[in-house]
């Protein structure tokens, strides 16, 4: 028997800069990973892969796992406004 674990990295909170926010388990496709945001002061909603955010896996997910997510608006990274929070 497989047993599923969900693996989380976060939650990342927005400071207004462009950054990258990094997570350490396996993944085998990008389309594989769920990331939320949560404004501040409101709900949670899911992103959607390539619109709202970017992945970048490491190579070797075997000997490296991971990789880093961007938050993105229309496809294009952009700051995660400050004040929100970012889960993957």
């Amino acid at each position: 028997m497989v047993e599923d674990v969900p693996r989380r990295a976060g939650p990342f909170t927005g400071t207004g800069a462009l950054v990258s926010y990094p997570f350490t388990f396996r993944v085998v496709e990008a389309i594989d990973l769920e990331v939320f945001r949560v404004p501040s002061g409101g709900t949670e909603a899911e992103l959607t892969l390539n619109s709202s955010f970017l992945v970048t896996l490491n190579a070797d997910q075997d000997g490296d796992p991971g990789g880093e997510v961007q938050y993105a608006v229309a496809g294009v990274a952009t700051a995660l406004p400050t004040g929100d929070t970012l889960r993957i």
